[in-house]
């Protein structure tokens, strides 16, 4: 289980802000951050947004929370779920945002990743450079990161002074993006089944 904080760049808490007429437009050069190996983003992508107070820390406190996005590649643009967000008439504002969208918890976003069936759906990619914006018809383009990393192993049995055991192990260690890639072919039953392994190639 992997657990992110979603912070803005700021620590200071500032009371909400009344709201103008002036409704927030996300830039279709968002996509270029894309998913996994992509360079683009697919239909039916989800994304979450908050918008809060510049300089704002806790996101629970903020003017929006969690919004829901969905990319259309027909549009070629992301659109929001619901009612339309809104600039403050005055001040400044800090926006977070992640992908792919899920469930959150406070200003805690928590991850499954022994699951790993779907990768695409844990390439978490974060954006939280967008602070100090002021009210404006002008799209705002979010710059996002991959904060998970892939890492392959290639391990052979038999090769090093490697035991089934060790290999088995280093398995469980490495199941964080990459478990299903291991194979060991000379490991006995009763070696894995200790282990909690099924199979060899588990």
């Amino acid at each position: 289980l992997a657990v992110f904080s979603l912070l803005s760049c700021k620590q200071s808490d500032n009371l909400p802000l009344e709201m103008s007429d002036i409704s927030l437009k996300i830039g279709v050069r968002t996509a270029h951050a894309g998913l996994s190996n992509s360079s683009v983003w697919a239909d039916g992508d989800e994304m979450g947004l908050f918008m809060m107070a510049s300089g704002q820390s806790n996101l629970s406190l903020g003017m929006e929370y969690n919004r829901k996005y969905t990319y259309s590649a027909g549009g070629a643009a992301f659109f929001l779920s619901g009612q339309p967000i809104y600039y403050p008439t005055t001040g400044q504002v800090d926006i977070v945002a992640y992908a792919p969208y899920r469930q959150v918890t406070g200003n805690t976003l928590s991850i499954d990743l022994l699951d790993q069936h779907d990768l695409r759906s844990l390439d978490l990619l974060y954006s939280n450079s967008s602070i100090g914006i002021v009210k404006s018809k002008e799209e705002v383009d979010l710059n996002f990161k991959h904060m998970l990393s892939k890492i392959n192993f290639n391990l052979t049995a038999g090769l090093g002074g490697f035991s089934c055991r060790t290999l088995i192990s280093a398995d469980f260690f490495g199941r964080l993006f990459f478990r299903r890639y291991l194979q060991f072919g000379d490991c006995s039953p009763a070696q894995c089944e200790c282990l909690g392994h099924n199979s060899c190639g588990n």
